[in-house]
């Protein structure tokens, strides 16, 4: 009976208390009598476009997105405008019987241009054909079975957490000053990765490519990058690169690190399994190459010209000798 009366009581207070508000709108919600909207419409609440057939172009900034997998025989996206965003949304952007066009293409030189989260394949033409897009980025794309290159992008870009497979030319390509971060390129026709002056790979694999496994030009920083099994070599570089941190073995036509002209500093590489371990061609000179490891290389571990700055060549077995220099290379065979 005590329960009872208690649960009336609290239920009593709360009706009373709850009643005590003033249930009138305040006199700011109205203009002229009318109530004022304060909902969010749906393009507020979605501001992004929906692209749900091919082809399709874009030319006014913005951010687009697609609601599914999108085919196409006769052509894909065409960008032709600055700051625009496109999300794939995990979807594929594909091509038909391999159209001559390619499957995401920046027309004209444009900047601020993302491109993320998706698939592009089956294009007779590039992928994603962004070399005009300077300032962009490629993010997250998947580019597989189109007719030349996978990804391609313009200067000051980058390329992050992408893959490009199976493609008839080159697997992923970067201009001047641009950043290619943890992606993947294998079973390109060419070669895997190409960068140009004043780039970056950065945690890359490259592998079974018909070319060499990544090939960078001037003033190139490539780290922590594992190449194999290329047709060509593993690495090349020009002039003025710094070459650290890399695995590259099972290159057997060609040279693990192949260094093509002057100034690259070369150290703490593992080549294994080439044609050669480290080769400089002759008129590569005033390199760095130091504290570099080599074994099973076919024909030579190092064969590196007298005109470069490099540790002496160490074969070692068992433990190791602490009075060789820290600054030597390492043979753990019996080949130079």
């Amino acid at each position: 009976m005590k329960k009872l009366l208690l649960v009336v009581v609290f239920a009593a207070f709360c009706s009373h208390a709850v009643g005590q508000g003033n249930m009138d709108p305040p006199s700011s919600a109205f203009s002229n009598g009318t109530p004022i909207a304060v909902m969010k419409t749906l393009d507020q609440i979605e501001p992004r476009v929906p692209i749900k057939a091919l082809p399709r172009l874009i030319n006014r900034p913005g951010s687009y997105y697609l609601t599914g997998s999108l085919t196409s025989a006769v052509a894909g996206i065409v960008i032709d405008c600055d700051d625009v965003t496109l999300d794939l949304g995990g979807f594929a952007v594909e091509g038909i019987s391999m159209p001559p066009s390619g499957g995401i293409f920046v027309s004209n030189s444009h900047h601020n241009i993302t491109i993320q989260n998706g698939v592009v394949r089956g294009w007779g033409a590039r992928g994603v054909c962004a070399g005009t897009a300077h300032e962009s980025k490629v993010v997250g794309v998947t580019a597989f079975t189109n007719g030349i290159d996978g990804i391609h992008l313009g200067q000051n870009g980058l390329i992050q957490d992408c893959g490009s497979f199976k493609n008839g030319n080159r697997g992923i390509v970067a201009n001047q000053a641009a950043t290619i971060r943890n992606c993947k390129a294998r079973d390109n026709a060419s070669s895997g990765i190409e960068l140009g002056a004043g780039g970056r790979v950065i945690g890359c694999v490259s592998g079974n490519n018909g070319g060499s496994g990544i090939y960078a030009t001037w003033y190139c920083n490539v780290k922590d990058c594992i190449v194999t099994a290329n047709d060509s070599h593993g690495i090349v570089v020009d002039k003025n690169c710094k070459v650290t941190d890399n695995s590259s073995g099972n290159n057997i036509n060609g040279y693990g690190l192949h260094i093509r002209n002057t100034g690259n500093r070369i150290v703490g590489n593992n080549l294994t399994d080439n044609k050669y371990g480290i080769y400089t061609e002759t008129a590569a000179t005033n390199n760095l190459i130091v504290r570099n490891t080599a074994t099973g290389n076919v024909s030579a571990n190092y064969n590196i010209g007298e005109n470069n700055a490099y540790g002496t060549p160490q074969t070692i077995h068992g433990q190791l000798d602490m009075s060789i220099g820290a600054w030597a290379n390492f043979g753990l065979d019996r080949k130079p």
